[in-house]
């Protein structure tokens, strides 16, 4: 996807959940 696409805050829960997954 396209960061100029999606709000900062879609971003930041997006790449938090990634963080998340990473950590299991």
């Amino acid at each position: 996807w396209s960061f100029a696409n999606i709000s900062v805050k879609d971003w930041l829960e997006n790449l938090k959940g990634i963080i998340d997954n990473l950590e299991r």
